[in-house]
């Protein structure tokens, strides 16, 4: 499964290679680096955790942000030159939102398993950076994001704590999952 998902990972970065080098090659010229856009990518994915529950027009703008600057600072990396560091620094702005979000929807709705999840996730990338990028590992940051932005559509009256649930606890699957595919990993690659 993790090649799977990984692969359709692969396939959107191709894509978006293809559809996104023109504009890239503008940042180039300009001496802005794909580290320059990842922070950028950070800072907004904060700004749209920081909105969510608040004001679902600028979490919407944000998300759309965070994901465009993510979707560039990839491109711009495969375009010049990608570094072990800019790749653990990207993944690092991918996966912060999903844990902030997820700690704010246990503080928010007092939901203790919401915390569990974000200390699961926050495990599995770590061990992830620990087997240097060869476990499995599974991002949530764009599905986290598109359910903060169901959740909290401006005809809801208040966000459905249901769907809200769902999505957290999806989450904590595929983190157990991750955990358990690198638990195999470290003791295959220990024995070896």
């Amino acid at each position: 499964m993790d090649k799977y998902i990984w692969s359709i990972i692969t396939k959107f970065q191709e894509i978006r290679t293809k559809r996104l080098s023109k504009i890239a090659g503008y940042f180039i010229a300009g001496g802005i680096t794909a580290n320059h856009l990842t922070v950028l990518s950070l800072v907004s994915g904060i700004l749209a955790i920081h909105f969510f529950l608040g004001n679902w027009w600028l979490l919407a703008l944000f998300s759309l942000l965070h994901l465009l600057l993510d979707a560039l600072d990839g491109v711009l990396a495969r375009l010049t030159k990608e570094t072990t560091w800019g790749k653990y620094f990207d993944l690092t702005a991918d996966s912060f939102p999903v844990i902030l979000l997820l700690i704010k929807i246990g503080w928010f709705f007092q939901e203790i398993f919401s915390y569990l999840v974000a200390g699961l996730f926050t495990i599995s990338l770590l061990f992830f950076f620990l087997s240097k990028l060869k476990t499995a590992f599974i991002p949530l940051r764009t599905p986290a994001l598109i359910a903060a932005l169901i959740s909290t559509l401006p005809f809801f009256s208040s966000p459905p704590l249901p769907v809200i649930t769902f999505c957290y606890l999806a989450g904590g699957v595929c983190s157990v999952y991750a955990l358990a595919r690198q638990l195999q990993w470290f003791i295959t690659h220990k024995r070896s």
